[in-house]
């Protein structure tokens, strides 16, 4: 057994940077997607961006950091990918929605039905 301090633990280390914040956004994005669509979109952009940061933290020194909350910076850029396209097919459905409504109304919308 070579010689290991206890200290040497990496569940001693700590965290990567922005890692459980990006992973906080993510699920955020998801959540609020349908709740809040803009909301939703904005959050997974940052959660994102959070979660590049924290893989390049990482990457740049990975002996000092816990290696498991890289997997909270891999989880946060997901959930936050998912909740932007959650609100973006939102986004374009309302819209394509109004377009729609928008044409029906402007071809047949002086007609009154009694």
């Amino acid at each position: 057994m070579e010689n290991q301090s206890p200290y040497d633990s990496p569940f001693l280390k700590p965290e990567v940077p922005n890692a459980s914040s990006a992973q906080l956004l993510g699920i955020m994005s998801i959540v609020f997607s349908f709740l809040f669509t803009l909301a939703g979109l904005v959050l997974g952009i940052v959660a994102v961006v959070q979660a590049r940061k924290a893989e390049e933290t990482y990457n740049a020194n990975p002996q000092m950091y816990n290696p498991f909350s890289l997997n909270k910076a891999r989880t946060g850029r997901t959930t936050g990918i998912v909740g932007i396209v959650i609100s973006s097919l939102s986004i374009l459905i309302v819209v394509a929605v109004l377009i729609i409504v928008f044409t029906v109304y402007t071809r047949h919308g002086h007609s009154r039905c009694y």
